[in-house]
């Protein structure tokens, strides 16, 4: 595995994870693999909306940058991690286990940063 595409397509391959992308700072899509929830808006839009959130709770709570976000849905998850410059987009279904997701991603955080680097 030595591609942001292989990477993406591990991630897919987890039991319950349906899509996964990775995105640049304005949301804009650099990679995918899964097919796209059906509800899920472009992953750009909640990126932007996740940076505005995410400045919000560090300008009232002062603290490290964020490492990693969870949106929990009625039919999926969503969970975003910021790599380098660019963040990654995992989409879920519902009851997904997700510290087994988690775990995946700390796995291939290493491999996508050298991919970017």
């Amino acid at each position: 595995m030595d591609s942001i595409k292989d990477a993406l397509d591990s991630l897919c391959r987890i039991d319950g994870v349906v899509y996964a992308s990775f995105v640049d700072q304005e949301g804009n899509l650099i990679e995918s693999s899964g097919t796209e929830h059906e509800d899920f808006l472009e992953p750009g839009s909640f990126i932007t909306a996740l940076k505005i959130l995410c400045a919000q709770i560090d300008e009232d709570y002062p603290s490290d940058s964020m490492s990693q976000s969870y949106l929990e849905f009625k039919d999926f998850n969503f969970t975003c991690v910021p790599i380098a410059e660019y963040f990654l987009c995992v989409i879920a279904s519902s009851g997904v286990n997700l510290g087994r997701v988690r775990l995946e991603i700390k796995k291939g955080r290493k491999l996508l940063e050298a991919c970017v680097s």
